[in-house]
């Protein structure tokens, strides 16, 4: 089943069908934000080293991009993270989003998701959310 799945997320995606159509959720939001490096599996036991657990966000384009009202989520229902207010990434950069808790930077930023680990062992998808809801973009593992 989940190569059927797999087969039909990838016509809907080279299709634009759906979710994956550019305007699906409204107009998409300016600029190239990307995933980046995946770390799903934290050093030892992931419950116990949530800041071990990590996914980068970059911005590959060329102009500064206020994040406020973007998100990152995974496929469960339950897994959300919305951007501080006035976040920015500048042209080039990347910000490191850890489960765990911190002190927020320019290029750290902590979730602060205590109950468990959020990116699972066995395979996730980290999806980028503009405000309006659009998928910008994701990355299965």
């Amino acid at each position: 089943l989940a190569t059927v799945m797999d087969a039909a997320q990838t016509q809907a995606e080279a299709e634009g069908i759906g979710m994956w159509a550019p305007d699906a959720c409204g107009v998409a939001a300016a600029g190239e934000i990307r995933v980046g490096t995946i770390r799903y599996d934290a050093d030892g036991n992931d419950n116990n080293n949530l800041n071990d657990e990590w996914v980068e966000i970059a911005n590959l384009g060329s102009t500064t991009v206020d994040l406020t009202g973007w998100g990152v989520k995974d496929e469960s229902a339950s897994h959300r993270y919305g951007f501080p207010s006035g976040f920015v990434l500048s042209a080039g950069a990347t910000v490191r989003l850890h489960t765990g808790c911190g002190a927020d930077t320019d290029v750290l930023l902590y979730w602060c998701f205590t109950s468990s680990a959020i990116w699972n062992n066995s395979g996730d998808t980290v999806f980028i959310l503009d405000p309006s809801g659009n998928i910008v973009d994701s990355k299965s593992y």
